[in-house]
């Protein structure tokens, strides 16, 4: 990089460049202060006398000028100063995970959720038609908050276009997909999903899956050798994180997970399933590839793994970019369960009650000082997508905005079309159960009787068909313990029906998928005999799977210790 003009003290862009913080072959990194406004900047410059990298540079630019997501590193401006191309971004003070990495592998726990918002955001990234190409640990920044944020864009790359030339890798050998390597042209939202379980291995074991002592013999481990067992490195790590990690890095995309958001499904739900038989022509149409240039000595075919293929498995359909996940919808033929459905020439009072309430605008958040909540409140008051919607909803909540809190929870719900706005079925039901009918519009108790167990029902049956967990686990605890105050007596068959549904559910969150467990095995201590109910062994085994073995921290870890002390009693009395 020219010395020229880039020393501390210079400015650009309205930043003042403090210290270099990084530097590399493609350039460097300064610490910088926004002069005007004294926010710390990033500011990374690359030479303009090489044309790709300022053309990666700009392609980074315009890539994340398109993604507004809280784990992905915002760009303030970019231009050339001092005979470089540079780009200011928000400073991450919370160094990158390779320096982590360092002292020693994160706990399961840790890397487990790192990995799961990470594909989450990776599923942001590939909806909006984008690939990143060059996922690694120091690709992986955090911010002063301790979020993680995914940076380095200059490979990312757009459906139609390319920088690779013919017989070059571009990526990070370690962590580069082999169809990266042997078929630039088949590259597709797989290869990331490649990318961050290489990522979650080298998390969980503190190295990268595929060690070797020169680049060539990297490429060809990534080639040909079969995907590691992080629990050969690392025998702490839960059985099913290993799995999903290892189906992660398949050799054959088709069976990886065939998005990240299904392999963030994966990771919360504890459950890893054989993706095999998906069409390249129902997946995502994103190809690229990432990295370092090299010349190209391994153009061969990927092999499989020593051993020879698993057994074939049906083909499984493609799920979509906005609802992707392994799981099959779960049923939603009426049963006798279901509230009764009303008269298609008169709206449903759910409809007819909170369809008539004022929807919120941006003024009623001028006084919120939640950053989540301004950073996706356009969209949330749109009703484009649903991410920030706990927060907000809770922040109205808190200041007794309470009539504008149902109103944004049941606009976001009913015209929202991403599962992030589906779950606020769940989220209303609970909110009106515990009360909040008289905020909403039902003032006399004697409507409230009349209306507000076909509402509460409808909420939640409208959440169980959009695939939520959440509104699955609340219809089941309705229907488990009744409600006398609408003359609705308990319907413990119809209720562990519900319970099991969550297993298939679209969307489900580590801690609902763990409260979950916990409802299914208190369930097999108090009703052993209702038909559907797990065995005491089930529930133990599932408390052991996805409650117990992520240590203390979790929520429901200590009534699951005692719920699990409880069945290991019932099973030995039942031996005697």
């Amino acid at each position: 990089m020219p010395a020229r003009g880039w020393i501390p003290g210079a400015e650009v862009a309205g930043c003042r460049l403090l210290e270099r913080i990084g530097a590399g072959g493609q350039g460097a990194v300064w610490r910088a202060e926004h002069v005007a406004s004294g926010a710390l900047r990033a500011v990374k410059a690359t030479p303009t006398d090489d044309p790709e990298l300022v053309l990666r540079f700009q392609r980074e630019a315009a890539t994340l000028a398109e993604l507004t997501h809280p784990n992905l590193v915002r760009v303030h401006s970019t231009g050339t100063a001092f005979g470089c191309a540079y780009l200011v971004m928000d400073l991450a003070p919370g160094g990158d995970l390779a320096e982590r990495l360092e002292a020693g592998p994160l706990a399961p726990r840790e890397a487990r959720r790192l990995a799961t918002t990470l594909a989450h955001t990776l599923a942001h990234v590939h909806a909006r038609g984008l690939l990143h190409r060059d996922l690694k640990p120091s690709n992986v920044l955090f911010a002063a908050d301790g979020r993680p944020l995914l940076a380095d864009f200059g490979l990312a790359r757009v459906e139609g276009s390319s920088l690779t030339q013919t017989g070059t890798v571009l990526g990070t050998p370690a962590y580069m997909a082999p169809e990266q390597i042997s078929d630039a042209g088949g590259v597709d939202a797989r290869a990331d999903v490649y990318g961050l379980g290489a990522v979650l291995f080298h998390a969980l074991t503190g190295r990268a899956p595929f060690v070797a002592e020169t680049t060539l013999a990297t490429l060809t481990q990534v080639l040909r050798a079969p995907p590691p067992d992080p629990r050969t490195l690392a025998p702490r790590v839960p059985a099913d994180l290993a799995e999903v990690c290892r189906q992660a890095l398949a050799k054959d995309p088709g069976e990886r997970p065939p998005s990240a958001e299904a392999f963030a499904a994966a990771l919360e739900r504890r459950s890893s399933l054989r993706w095999t038989g998906l069409a390249a022509a129902g997946a995502l149409a994103l190809l690229g590839l990432g990295g370092v240039a090299l010349a190209l000595a391994l153009r061969s075919p990927a092999t499989a793994p020593a051993g020879g293929a698993p057994p074939a498995e049906p083909a499984v359909e493609e799920p979509s970019v906005e609802t992707s996940s392994v799981a099959v919808d779960p049923p939603s033929e009426p049963t006798a369960a279901d509230p009764p459905s009303e008269p298609t020439a008169a709206p449903h009072p759910l409809d007819r009650v909170l369809g008539a309430l004022p929807a919120p605008t941006a003024e009623d958040f001028a006084d919120c000082e939640a950053t989540l909540v301004h950073r996706f409140l356009p969209d949330l008051l749109a009703q484009k997508a649903g991410l920030g919607l706990d927060h907000a909803q809770e922040w109205l909540w808190r200041q007794n905005q309470r009539r504008l809190c149902l109103a944004l929870l049941y606009r976001c719900a009913r015209d929202g079309t991403d599962l992030s706005s589906k779950r606020a079925w769940g989220i209303l039901g609970r909110r009106l159960m515990d009360g909040a009918h008289v905020n909403a519009g039902w003032t006399g108790e004697i409507e409230w009787a009349r209306d507000g167990l076909a509402v509460i029902r409808e909420c939640f049956r409208r959440g169980r068909e959009a695939g939520c967990a959440n509104a699955m686990l609340r219809e089941a605890d309705l229907l488990r313990d009744g409600a006398p105050a609408f003359g609705l007596e308990p319907d413990l068959p119809e209720a562990v029906r519900l319970y099991r549904q969550v297993d298939q559910a679209k969307h489900c969150e580590h801690h609902v998928f763990q409260r979950f467990q916990v409802r299914l095995a208190q369930f097999a201590l108090d009703h052993p005999d209702v038909e559907g109910a797990p065995s005491y062994r089930e529930a133990q085994e599932r408390l052991e799977a996805h409650v117990l073995g992520d240590g203390p921290l979790d929520s429901e870890h200590a009534r699951g210790a005692k719920l699990h002390a409880l069945l290991r009693q019932r099973i030995e009395e039942e031996r005697e």
